[in-house]
């Protein structure tokens, strides 16, 4: 399960602010290894800031159009392979080449930990230190839907999130997979209120 911002594609394009930043020609190409500068600057403190990572692309590599001056760069960490959008040039320093295939690697190894994360021995044993993939497991579970709402927003997320461990912290203190199950149970076919996105 990939996300951007913390790993979900986001939807829009990237701020107009930063169109001055960009000429409209690429600097960075989709395999290249970056390092992300440690001020972002006010408008993008709240983004992970200085990490190594590989270019997945820009707005234009991945969703079409003239780019209209950005460019603006989705980046994959080394560690995680969290997809992070959207960095300005001016805010990444290239490093060198690493190409496909070490996307694939990471991709690989991301999906290897996200696969661990959403078995439920790993979720109780880790509570509440959990992951997203974790929470949404638990989520789909119960047929809650997406924790990121409806146009992976991130407040939807957050407070999705925050629902599905209130909903579940009883039964994961228990530490007993037998009264985990027997929650969802429980909460499966309820109503329990989404959030939807910012305005909903």
């Amino acid at each position: 399960m990939k996300r951007k911002s913390s790993t979900r594609s986001p939807v829009n394009m990237p701020p107009a602010g930063d169109a001055a930043r960009g000429t409209g020609t690429q600097k960075f190409h989709r395999g290249d290894v970056v390092h992300v500068a440690k001020n972002l600057g006010e408008e993008m403190s709240h983004f992970k800031n200085d990490f190594d990572g590989v270019v997945i692309g820009s707005y234009v590599d991945q969703y079409g159009g003239e780019g209209r001056g950005y460019p603006a760069y989705t980046v994959m960490t080394l560690d995680t392979g969290n997809e992070i959008s959207w960095y300005c040039e001016d805010q990444l320093s290239f490093l060198r080449h690493g190409g496909e295939a070490l996307i694939q690697e990471i991709k690989g190894r991301r999906e290897a930990m996200e696969a661990e994360q959403a078995k439920l021995e790993w979720i109780i044993a880790n509570w509440p230190k959990v992951s997203t993939v974790s929470l949404q497991t638990l989520g789909t579970a119960i047929g809650f839907g997406d924790l990121w709402g409806d146009h992976g927003e991130g407040i939807a997320l957050y407070e999705n999130s925050m629902r599905i461990m209130h909903l579940f912290d009883a039964a994961m203190k228990s530490g007993s997979l037998e009264q985990v199950k027997a929650r969802i149970g429980e909460l499966k076919g309820t109503t329990i209120p989404r959030r939807l996105g910012l305005f909903s």
